[in-house]
């Protein structure tokens, strides 16, 4: 396997944020069957390693959001970009991604690592979790995404509902319908993408979005996911409405869950409902923040938890 550096034209303003200007550079892991992995890797270079699984629909660019206070903590991110994944078999599924994530762990020679899945990566560090647990101190589900099971899809956001109901009707429906959606946000003007999203956020999602470059590197993370094209998102997309199956049960697992009281596009009752049996110590709910609001506001002490 090879390891190579390559960068990434810039996207969207010319605003300088608070974060690292984006894109940095991206890190190529190259497989033996000749596909990339593609990641970046932010804060401290020789710290304890947090493997980052960036939410849905976004890319890797979303782990900037922690790169100063991983750097002030002594950890490194690594960020793998699913966006830009190409599975062995198209769409691959949940499990098929943490197996290249794992091999991403091994040819980066790291002993011992943490893992923090934002939203739609929620699945993704549990799928690995469970591939790794001994290589594994600790991991955290924020906001996260759960299994697609009904009991649990009912209470989603309601788009994600719809997703997830074309998914198992029909998933060349589910293919066309996010090609057509993503194809629309493409040709968004910067600012109409995030008003958008304004509209259907909750009280603290939208005022954490108050900062202008909080909200620049959010956006310019799901820009990033579906520029030059939406393909590697699309199909991230079907995995997540794909129902998987995890190797351990969570209560096996060394693996803490985090969430807003105030989230509308996951509620805390969805995590609560997938995972009954999770002894309630692990969960830690934070009654006055929502979906976006949980990982911005409280980056730091999400971080924290995840350092040996």
């Amino acid at each position: 396997m090879r390891h190579e550096r390559r960068s990434h034209p810039p996207l969207g303003s010319s605003r300088a944020p608070r974060f690292p200007p984006l894109p940095p550079p991206v890190e190529h892991l190259r497989l033996s069957d000749s596909r990339h992995i593609p990641f970046l890797d932010l804060g401290d270079p020789s710290g304890f390693p947090v493997i980052y699984h960036h939410g849905w629909p976004s890319s890797a660019w979303q782990a900037a959001l922690a790169h100063n206070c991983a750097k002030e903590l002594g950890i490194r991110i690594i960020a793998p970009d699913r966006s830009r994944f190409r599975p062995h078999r198209n769409p691959g599924s949940v499990p098929d991604i943490a197996d290249d994530i794992t091999s991403l762990i091994q040819e980066l020679n790291i002993p011992k690592c943490s893992h923090l899945g934002v939203s739609g990566g929620a699945p993704y560090a549990l799928a690995t979790i469970s591939k790794t647990s001994d290589k594994t101190h600790r991991g955290l589900l924020c906001s996260g995404m759960v299994y697609p099971h009904p009991e649990c899809v009912r209470l989603l956001f309601r788009p994600y509902r719809a997703l997830t109901s074309i998914q198992q009707h029909s998933p060349r429906l589910l293919k066309w319908t996010l090609r057509l959606a993503f194809g629309c946000l493409r040709s968004t003007p910067e600012s109409g993408l995030m008003k958008l999203l304004l509209r259907v956020l909750s009280r603290p999602d939208r005022a954490a979005l108050q900062d202008p470059d909080t909200l620049s590197t959010v956006e310019r993370a799901i820009r990033q996911a579906i520029y030059p094209d939406s393909r590697g998102i699309i199909l991230d997309g079907i995995r997540l409405t794909t129902p998987w199956k995890c190797q351990a049960q969570i209560r096996q697992l060394p693996v803490w869950i985090a969430h807003g009281q105030l989230d509308h596009v996951i509620p805390v009752s969805v995590p609560i409902t997938a995972y009954p049996d999770v002894d309630p110590s692990r969960f830690r709910i934070y009654p006055e923040e929502g979906h976006y609001s949980l990982p911005i506001r409280h980056v730091k002490d999400l971080l924290q938890t995840l350092i040996p």
